[in-house]
């Protein structure tokens, strides 16, 4: 799982593991435990996951941003979304994402 991983998401089949040291999201099967293909690039230091809805969400603390995947493709959705400070934490719920804010205490 790389060199740091520091957050684990389970969701739509998988486990999704992010790697902060290189800004990659992992995915695992969840019944074979294996590696489903490249890690994913999300953007700097990935702290958080959260899975609803066939995307899952990751806070980039380095760069203040979320990056969506599409859970069933692995792909990267779009553009990051520009949150601000250092996203620490997220829960998704009812299509929406709220996501804490380390830095700016929000």
């Amino acid at each position: 799982m790389g060199g740091q991983p520091l957050a684990v998401a389970v969701g739509d089949g998988s486990v999704w593991v992010a790697n902060s040291s290189d800004g990659t999201v992992y995915r695992v099967d969840e019944g074979s435990s294996e590696v489903l293909g490249a890690p994913i690039p999300v953007g700097s230091g990935p702290a958080a996951l959260a899975v609803a809805d066939g995307i899952v969400w990751v806070a980039n603390q380095g760069e203040g941003s979320v990056t969506r995947i599409d859970a069933e493709t692995g792909k990267v959705v779009g553009q990051p979304i520009d949150v601000g400070g250092r996203p620490s934490d997220l829960v998704v719920s009812d299509g929406a994402a709220s996501i804490t804010n380390a830095t700016e205490g929000t």
